[in-house]
């Protein structure tokens, strides 16, 4: 149950974010796809995207992106997002294009 909760969260989070980078009239789009081995949680905004200079520090902590739709929060969202899911055993990855938006995929073992 405790796994599930911090699963929640963490998907929580990815919304959160999302919706908080894109204007308000934008769609957020929560995928789910599962196989045999793994199952994958993908949070798509279109919004503000991620310059290159604030990509690479997306999961290290305190690293906040102020964006024209959003500013404040701590920076240790993407970092608790990412430490969770690989104490797991899943791994996160994120895509993104300035001005067109972010992705953000969760894998996880299904076993």
């Amino acid at each position: 149950i405790i796994a599930s909760i911090f699963f929640i969260l963490n998907l929580h989070n990815l919304i959160n974010n999302a919706v908080k980078s894109s204007p308000s009239i934008s769609i957020v789009e929560i995928t789910v796809t599962r196989n045999m081995n793994e199952v994958k949680f993908t949070v798509q905004d279109y919004g503000v995207g991620i310059s290159m200079p604030n990509f690479f520090h997306l999961f290290q902590p305190f690293s906040h992106l102020d964006t024209q739709y959003s500013t404040g929060g701590t920076g240790l969202g993407l970092f608790i997002v990412k430490s969770i899911v690989l104490s797991h055993g899943g791994s996160v990855e994120a895509l993104s294009r300035e001005h067109f938006g972010s992705s953000f995929t969760i894998t996880l073992p299904t076993s």
